[in-house]
């Protein structure tokens, strides 16, 4: 699969996910009564990346705590791609290269795939945080 590196470009923006309870208690590590219905994919993400700063133990400025995020959605991304087939992954691309790629091109193509990104997305964050914690700066 040729991935271009411009893919990245296209992450979901501030769109809720459609994750289960339970899939959002184990990749976040919440109470059972934590309410986190209507939580958009940001919020989500902050909620991960706070919780990984604290369970590493150490103090965080804003700017890292962007490059998690964006290191972190290149993560997930990548994974979500890499289990695409090639002609899909290359309709991106060409939406890409002529400037229609939109969220919405980027749903249909992974709704037409018939992968489980949500299912891929947590096994991603899980490997993600594995990776952060275990301090390969290199894969997270």
């Amino acid at each position: 699969t040729n991935i271009n590196g411009r893919i990245f470009v296209i992450m979901m923006e501030d769109k809720t996910q459609n994750f289960s309870q339970a899939q959002l208690e184990k990749i976040i590590d919440l109470p059972d009564e934590s309410d986190l219905a209507g939580l958009t994919q940001d919020q989500l993400i902050s909620l991960f990346i706070e919780r990984l700063i604290k369970e590493k133990g150490g103090p965080s400025s804003e700017l890292e705590r962007n490059r998690i995020a964006d290191n972190l959605k290149d993560f997930v991304m990548t994974e979500i791609l890499m289990n695409l087939p090639d002609y899909l992954v290359n309709k991106i691309n060409d939406s890409l290269d002529s400037g229609e790629a939109s969220d919405e091109l980027i749903d249909s193509v992974i709704e037409e795939s018939g992968i489980d990104a949500n299912k891929i997305a947590e096994q991603a964050m899980l490997k993600f945080r594995e990776n952060y914690l275990n301090n390969s700066e290199e894969e997270a």
